[in-house]
């Protein structure tokens, strides 16, 4: 692993990072942070605190949520620090309730409260959702500095950026740019049409693999059992997005979850780069391509400020924030270095 801030004079005058080939962008949450977008940890809180005003499927306050919450934080100090945690305990007990489970998983917790267990995951993606909604809304939504992404566009196809972030700040700063960003949903209709992933106008192929905050069921009321998925943008900020919430429910059967992860490794596989971006690579079925792809020959460029980070054997790490790494052009430099076998 190499550690890099910045390279000599030499590659400065290096070709554009697509010459080198292809590459794809891995975007996680700490590079919206920049952004104004919450961090896991800052959520984490949020989520915590509202849970204390949460209603449950029936509209009732539920005490036995927060209650829920710190009996499993008091076993388990990562729930504190992230929400995805607090999720697999909730997937674990709602399984553990039910036959075949049940006659053998024992919790030590309350009856009460492992029985508001299925009220509260239905009721969790509310709180994210307002917060998220609110952040998007307030003068610190900065998202600029992700148009940067257009020096990476490739001659002759799109930019395949894959992102497990709700937000829209890609859109965003990249629209605001002119920069065109097809997310598979058709602009007019709002209706899912992967076709489109398909075109070779200059641009960025975004694909969002666990939902997004303007991704809603339609209102179409003739036929409630098969609404169809709409995106809709601008965002209506008041309509419930389609969010995938909890590591254990992640690798959707249906698209068009379906649909994004098969571009996922279909990219992964012929990319000689992959640069993440705030990526925690703690998804499996996302990081386990990766480190496939790696062991091939695919370079990993790790942008992340925390020190801590998943070993790649082929890997660099630019020890930054998203907005200084766009803004100081050390991701080119870090490729270009790769063009010229620098390490």
């Amino acid at each position: 692993m190499v550690s890099r801030a910045s390279h000599g004079a030499d590659i400065l005058k290096s070709p554009m990072p697509h010459e080198f080939g292809p590459i794809v962008f891995l975007i996680g949450a700490g590079a919206s942070a920049d952004a104004g977008m919450p961090l896991v940890s800052c959520l984490t809180t949020e989520i915590r605190e509202q849970l204390r005003l949460l209603p449950d499927i029936n509209g009732e306050i539920r005490p036995e949520f927060p209650k829920l919450f710190d009996a499993i934080a008091h076993e388990d100090q990562e729930v504190l620090t992230n929400y995805e945690r607090f999720f697999e305990w909730i997937s674990l007990i709602n399984r553990s309730q039910v036959d075949p489970f049940r006659r053998l998983i024992r919790f030590d917790l309350d009856q009460y409260l492992l029985d508001a267990a299925p009220f509260l995951a239905w009721s969790i993606k509310k709180p994210i959702w307002k917060f998220f909604s609110l952040r998007h809304n307030c003068s610190t939504y900065q998202p600029g500095y992700f148009s940067k992404l257009g020096g990476f566009l490739p001659e002759r196809s799109r930019l395949k950026v894959f992102t497990t972030n709700y937000d829209l700040c890609i859109e965003d700063a990249c629209r605001a740019c002119g920069i065109e960003v097809v997310t598979g949903f058709h602009p007019r209709t709002g209706r899912w049409s992967p076709s489109l992933f398909r075109g070779r106008s200059p641009g960025i192929n975004l694909y969002k693999l666990h939902g997004s905050l303007n991704w809603g069921l339609s209102d179409n009321l003739t036929d409630l059992q098969n609404r169809p998925l709409i995106e809709s943008y601008p965002a209506n900020w008041d309509k419930e997005p389609e969010l995938i919430l909890g590591p254990g429910s992640k690798l959707q059967p249906d698209d068009p979850y379906a649909s994004l992860y098969a571009e996922f490794h279909k990219a992964i596989r012929t990319a000689k780069v992959c640069v993440a971006i705030g990526y925690s690579f703690r998804d499996e079925h996302i990081r386990q391509p990766i480190q496939q792809a790696n062991s091939r020959g695919m370079t990993v460029i790790d942008v992340n400020p925390s020190p801590v980070g998943w070993n790649f054997s082929r890997s660099i790490k630019l020890k930054m924030g998203a907005r200084q790494a766009f803004d100081d052009e050390e991701i080119s430099r870090a490729i270009a270095g790769l063009h010229y076998g620098h390490s």
